[in-house]
Formats: structure tokens, sequence, C-alpha cells
């Protein structure tokens, strides 16, 4: 198995049987997964890793541009970096905490924890995501923190 580091992010390949109980036995090939991060070789490494496994992820790198697209993309799932431009992810979690069509939609947050001061630490613990993965991770953690709440 081989490790990238992107972004202090440390992200296992392959992803292929890692997800045993977690997201590969609940969400269908096809599924819609949002990643919002504003890194570009994150991201692209994240969505890259997705993808591969069969889901259809669509990536944009600001918090503004994510709520955007939420409508017409529908996802089935949202992941948000703490540190988006625009609308971090934080405040984007509240935001659609609040409208009714999106109040089920599992958000996860994306911290990056050496980066934040105890305002950011206030505000994660109450945004509303149903969960925050802080980098370094891996994908077992990724499907760890995503199960959960993507079986509910």
């Amino acid at each position: 198995m081989q490790e990238s580091v992107i972004d202090k992010t440390v992200v296992q390949e392959p992803l292929a049987g890692q997800f045993a109980g977690g997201v590969a036995n609940t969400l269908q090939p096809g599924s819609r997964i949002i990643l919002a991060e504003s890194d570009d070789l994150c991201r692209k490494r994240m969505q890259g890793i997705l993808e591969d496994q069969g889901f259809k992820v669509f990536s944009v790198a600001d918090g503004f541009e994510l709520i955007c697209r939420i409508p017409e993309w529908r996802p089935d799932i949202l992941m948000a970096s703490v540190d988006l431009p625009r609308l971090t992810g934080p405040q984007v979690c509240a935001l659609l905490q609040q409208c009714p069509d999106y109040q089920h939609l599992p958000i996860f947050i994306l911290s990056h924890g050496d980066r934040h001061n105890q305002n950011t630490a206030f505000e994660l613990a109450n945004c509303g995501a149903d969960g925050v993965l802080s980098s370094p991770f891996s994908t077992e953690d990724l499907s760890a923190i995503l199960a959960p709440s993507v079986a509910e």
C-alpha cells in the first residue's frame, strides 16, 4: 500500500477494500459527493480517489460556489474544508442546517488542525456538521467518519 501526503493529509492507496462496513456498503456506485477544498492538489487527489471507487464527485474551491451548486448537483454527501474562501465549511454547514431541503444532508468538515485557533474550534463545535475529519487522515479515517451518518 502506497501513501501520499497532500497538504499534510495522508491518503492511502488503494482505497478498495478499506470501506468494509462503511461508505461502499451504504452508497451505491454513482452516488454524488460534493468536495469543497481550496487546496487544488488536495482537492484533485481526493476527487480522484473517490471517483476510482465509483462515486460521482463534484468539486469546488470556495464556499459560495458550493452553496450555488448544491441545488443543481443534489449531493448525497457534502465534504467541505474548514478554511474555504468566501464562506467557510462551518458557515456553509450552518446555512444548510437552516434550509429544510438540506437539513438531513450529511456534512463533514475537513479540518487542517495545525492552522486553527480557538474561534475556529468553537465554530466547528457549533456548526451542526455530522463529523469533523482532522488532518492528517487516512482513507480508513475517512471511511470511519462517513459510515455512521451515511447509513442512517
